[in-house]
């Protein structure tokens, strides 16, 4: 083995769901009991083409889709998989995405048994009304019924994914979301921005989602959460480490199809076409649907800028009188030897780095 391998997250896509929500952009497909065992096969021959002299995992992400629609035993096929790849040895966060519905003493005893020591709750919103605007299976009531099963079997790590900004959302909602947070205590949470192609009421509710964000912000904060990320807070301590290899800018694998991965300064993109997808697999050969390379000095800037702390003021030299403008306007913030992002204009970093960036197709 060699003396130097490189650190990397490892992100596994599980596209598989039983009910598509009409507002997730990621790649998806209908659930197969026997296409989800080949995909499985797929997972562990995908692997073994990252070599394990090259690459060890420090983190691990299964999401989707719905990953949580593993059954107990193959989550420990999966286990195996890594176990047999060489790679991942050395992990110190497997986080698994999970609705809800999918929960069951079994399965979070096999997470427990495979590794698995954080979970990423999709609850969106705790309230009936809510949950039923969105299209999600459930009530709130069953959502904290299950969150009292995730803690009973061991689980200290809980993050909770929660949208703003959907029809007919009110402060309502994110005040008894807010009151369902205190009573929980998960360890991490998620405020996402709902997001809908052509969805015209999204004009009208822009008011709404800027300041249902910053009280989502603020109180938070006073529930003890360290806002660390545009999306997402954490009790100190908790921040999520396989997402700080995305927005630190470290290399990252990504595994099965419709994945991203960023390894050499190269971003990737797997095969979407589940068909074209398997044939490279089978073959032994990367399924990669696309290559890109991105600026250096743009990929830290769209990367680092999303975290709180900030970058260092060394890195943006090249850009000294453009970050000096945005300074003055009050969009960036001089901290010392860092430049963050003003928190109260943080839901306008796309257009403040949109002309900071530039792209280089390969």
């Amino acid at each position: 083995m060699k003396n130097y391998r490189e650190e990397v997250a490892l992100y596994w896509h599980f596209p598989f769901c039983r009910n598509f929500c009409y507002y997730c952009h990621f790649f998806k497909l209908p659930y197969d009991r026997d296409l989800v065992t080949g995909y499985l096969n797929l997972f562990q021959k995908e692997l073994l083409l990252y070599p394990a002299d090259d690459y060890y995992v420090k983190t691990i992400y299964f999401g989707g889709g719905s990953p949580s629609l593993l059954t107990a035993d193959q989550i420990i096929v999966l286990k195996n998989s890594l176990a047999n790849s060489g790679v991942a040895d050395q992990i110190e966060e497997w986080t698994i995405e999970c609705n809800a519905q999918d929960i069951n003493e079994e399965k979070l005893e096999a997470f427990i048994k495979a590794g698995i020591n954080r979970i990423s709750l999709g609850v969106q919103s705790f309230l009936d009304d809510d949950l039923k605007i969105l299209a999600r299976s459930g009530t709130g009531d069953e959502i904290l019924k299950k969150i009292e099963l995730i803690r009973s079997a061991g689980f200290s790590n809980l993050s909770l994914d929660l949208l703003l900004g959907f029809r007919k959302q009110n402060f309502k909602s994110i005040e008894q979301n807010l009151q369902a947070i205190a009573q929980v205590k998960p360890e991490h949470v998620s405020v996402y921005l709902f997001s809908r192609k052509n969805d015209s009421h999204l004009a009208e509710k822009e008011q709404f989602i800027i300041e249902g964000y910053h009280y989502y912000r603020l109180q938070l904060k006073q529930l003890g959460y360290h806002h660390y990320e545009v999306s997402n807070y954490a009790f100190p301590g908790y921040e999520c480490r396989h997402n700080l290899f995305y927005w630190r800018n470290k290399p990252y694998i990504g595994t099965g199809a419709g994945a991203s991965g960023y390894l050499k300064g190269i971003d990737y993109k797997n095969y979407k076409n589940f068909r074209i997808y398997r044939s490279a697999v089978e073959k032994g050969k990367l399924p990669r649907a696309s290559k890109s390379k991105l600026n250096d000095l743009s990929r830290e800037l769209i990367c680092r800028m999303r975290l709180l702390e900030g970058i260092e003021l060394e890195k943006l030299l090249p850009l000294k009188n453009e970050i000096e403008k945005l300074i003055q306007a009050d969009f960036l913030i001089r901290e010392v030897d860092r430049i963050k992002i003003n928190p109260e204009k943080i839901l306008l970093l796309n257009e403040i780095l949109k002309d900071l960036v530039c792209f280089k197709e390969n």
